[in-house]
């Protein structure tokens, strides 16, 4: 008998939100003109990344605009 992977309720689940265009950190630095060590006191302030593997961390290109929009706005 094959079972479903749908949660108890009964309802499917929603899918994962699509992923954009990934950036690398030094593609990100490049496009905001800081150090690549830069990035990681945005990560602690809320850049969000992604984490391919331990050692492989990645920004997706439309999370990135919208923390900008929003660093942005409270300036």
């Amino acid at each position: 008998m094959r079972r479903s992977h749908q949660p108890p309720s009964g309802q499917p689940s929603p899918p994962p939100p699509p992923v954009g265009n990934l950036l690398s950190l030094k593609q990100v630095a490049e496009r905001l003109g800081v150090h690549y060590t830069t990035l990681y006191r945005y990560r602690a302030q809320g850049l969000p990344v992604i984490y391919v593997s331990r050692r492989n961390v990645k920004v997706d290109e439309h999370d990135l605009n919208q923390w900008l929009a929003a660093r942005k706005d409270s300036l």
